[in-house]
């Protein structure tokens, strides 16, 4: 289930005791210069001052200007249940946003932060393919699971047909295959493509897998091009299918090729089309770099190879459903780190054992930090599949370990034992170590006559 930051801090602030938060519909009115919520802020047993007294905070996540996110609170009138913010406000379109009142000089940043460390502490299982690190200062994203298309050069960039890429988020979704996300590809004119570019040896081989379905149009593409000698290299494999297929090219890098561009194209003037991910391989190679965000101790497990299975609908198509998982044996490869390295992981396969297993798509699988996915920025209108509680207990964790939080709240040491106690709890309905290992095969000795 998909959840937004707005969530998130409201349960932050709620279970942590950080304030008042006061939802859309209890909020009476909204002007330059006043915040009325009676529900929330009128009690005649307070005193006058009572929610400026300790240097309050009124947050408003979804203001339309960051102008507006933060006001420190001038006075109060709590038999009127109003305050007063220290500046004025330049939009007072309530709309249906939720505001916030943080408590003790509590800044909405801190707890920001606090929430983007906590998502590098929790962990999803996940499973992204394999693929060789693109040329350049990019991610390979080989499962289109980042929240930007950053990582992809769209066509219009070169002088291609258009075509837009938007990162899909919405995991219970038959346009999202497997793990936690994909990339729709919707065409401004037909052929329109995104590409990735690839230094490579001439005459060696290669093996490009790519996972889609079509959702309109007349085809979803996979080109793979010669940008030395400008010229396509063999023939361009598609499909027309709505369900998830692998497409497979086989080729040799041409004499003088020194750049190669894996093109994801899409026929047809309004082709739609989601990419669910790529492996793109060199038999020839034993080593395969990694990016940057991975880390070999904990996030990586094991390896496993894609079968094709199933009756091809097009040739070098194969339905994605029909394949089967095979692990690969662990002998066959090792995790590679260098610490000072630009891209510190790799993976080293041995004994040649890559020829075999390359001629399929090879995926990790193991577990990945949330924050990989998604990072959360003032206005929490990002989203995540992690589950709630778990997130909220995480942030909380670092929230109390932050000194200048620590410092403006009560029994800090409390709560940071209270919110480190949810952590464990609620963890334990999660996998801890990633995938399970395979069960080991017992030989029983024959009896004794």
């Amino acid at each position: 289930m998909s959840i937004t930051g707005l969530q998130i801090f409201q349960r932050m602030v709620e279970k942590g005791g950080l304030g008042i938060w006061m939802p859309n519909a209890e909020i009476d009115s909204l002007a330059a210069a006043l915040l009325t919520s009676v529900l929330h802020l009128r009690n005649e047993n307070w005193g006058s001052q009572q929610h400026e007294s300790q240097s309050n905070l009124i947050f408003r996540p979804s203001a339309a200007t960051v102008a507006d996110y933060v006001r420190y609170v001038k006075s109060s009138s709590t038999n009127a249940g109003a305050v007063v913010p220290d500046a004025d406000y330049s939009d007072v379109t309530l709309g249906s946003e939720d505001i916030a009142l943080l408590k003790g000089g509590l800044h909405p940043s801190w707890l920001l932060q606090a929430l983007n460390r906590g998502m590098g502490k929790v962990y999803t299982e996940n499973t992204e393919p394999l693929s060789a690190k693109p040329a350049g200062a990019v991610l390979a994203d080989a499962g289109h699971q980042s929240s930007s298309a950053s990582n992809y050069v769209e066509s219009d960039a070169d002088g291609g047909p258009a075509i837009t890429i938007t990162p899909t988020a919405t995991a219970n979704s038959e346009n999202v295959y497997q793990g936690v996300g994909s990339l729709r590809a919707l065409n401004g004119a037909d052929g329109g493509y995104f590409r990735q570019r690839f230094n490579v040896t001439q005459r060696e081989p290669v093996v490009v897998h790519d996972l889609s379905r079509l959702a309109s149009g007349t085809a979803a593409q996979l080109l793979l091009r010669d940008v030395t000698g400008s010229a396509n290299i063999g023939t361009t494999v598609e499909h027309s299918e709505g369900a998830w297929q692998w497409m497979r090219r086989q080729e040799t890098i041409p004499d003088d090729c020194k750049i190669m561009e894996v093109r994801w194209q899409g026929s047809g003037a309004s082709a739609d089309v989601y990419r669910g991910g790529h492996s793109i391989l060199f038999p020839a190679q034993s080593r395969v770099i990694l990016d940057s965000k991975w880390d070999t101790a904990f996030k990586m497990p094991s390896l496993v190879s894609v079968k094709m299975r199933g009756d091809s609908p097009e040739a070098n198509v194969y339905p994605a459903m029909a394949s089967e998982l095979v692990e690969i044996p662990r002998r066959d490869y090792d995790f590679l780190f260098d610490r000072q390295g630009a891209n510190p992981y790799a993976i080293q396969f041995h004994n040649d054992s890559q020829k075999q297993w390359f001629q399929n798509p090879v995926l990790i699988q193991g577990r990945r930090a949330m924050s990989d996915f998604t990072t959360f920025t003032l206005a929490l209108s990002e989203t995540t599949n992690c589950d709630l509680e778990l997130i909220v207990a995480a942030a909380l964790v670092e929230a109390f370990r932050d000194q200048r939080i620590v410092e403006c709240v009560r029994d800090a040491d409390t709560r940071l034992a209270d919110a480190y106690g949810d952590f464990l709890e609620t963890e334990r309905q999660f996998e801890q170590h990633g995938p399970a290992k395979r069960r080991p095969t017992v030989v029983m000795p024959r009896a004794w006559n």
